[in-house]
């Protein structure tokens, strides 16, 4: 259960509401929106010391879920959403870009390697 009260902005209406509650607590934690729902992860820091945890929250039906196993243990790095695609730059081989297929909850590197190291945050575009 969460340690705080989850809040959920609406923009028609310019009001924060309540949302259910995580079936677990998340710190260093990563976060994107992928088909309408939250995907929420935690422990991307490489090398992990404890398995990955992730939740997936649907505003349609209030409810949290957990988060497939391949999203979750593929997720290893910050992330970024990309017309509908998640990315995530990874940290443990060394700085490679890799997208995630919901299809086959697999990930595929990309071709394109990242000159830089180090790289913390996310980025939704909508």
């Amino acid at each position: 259960m969460s340690l705080i009260p989850l809040r959920l902005w609406t923009r028609k209406k310019g009001i924060w509401h309540s949302i259910a509650n995580m079936h677990t607590n998340m710190a260093s934690y990563d976060a994107a929106v992928l088909d309408g729902k939250l995907l929420v992860t935690k422990g991307w820091f490489w090398p992990f010391y404890v398995v990955p945890r992730g939740q997936i929250y649907d505003p349609k039906t209030d409810h949290w879920e957990n988060m497939p196993d391949g999203l979750r243990e593929g997720w290893t790095g910050s992330s970024a959403m990309i017309y509908g695609h998640l990315f995530v730059v990874t940290e443990h081989e060394r700085t490679k870009l890799k997208v995630y297929d919901p299809n086959n909850d697999s990930w595929r590197l990309t071709k394109k390697k990242i000159g830089f190291y180090g790289f913390f945050g996310s980025l939704c575009f909508f």
